[in-house]
């Protein structure tokens, strides 16, 4: 687990930006699915992307699913420490 939440590189930043104002339901492209994963300690500054990482990720790979369900518990302790 990381300890710190590195930025991601501007360019990435642009991209997960218009990411999180798209339609949430719309599957990301495989490319965007990767920048995604890379940058998902970053993501979880940015609750919108939460649905994108869901359809990010590949369910049928074992680390990937243990992954996310830290990742998901990481970003709900993060909001709860923002918003109380």
């Amino acid at each position: 687990m990381a300890a710190a939440m590195p930025p991601a590189d501007p360019e990435h930043r642009f991209l997960l930006e218009s990411l999180s104002n798209a339609d949430p339901l719309t599957r990301p492209a495989e490319a965007e699915a990767n920048i995604l994963w890379q940058n998902r300690y970053y993501c979880m500054r940015i609750p919108e992307l939460l649905p994108k990482m869901l359809l990010a990720t590949k369910w049928n790979i074992l680390d990937e699913v243990i992954e996310m369900y830290r990742y998901v518990i990481l970003s709900l302790f993060f909001i709860f420490l923002v918003f109380f």
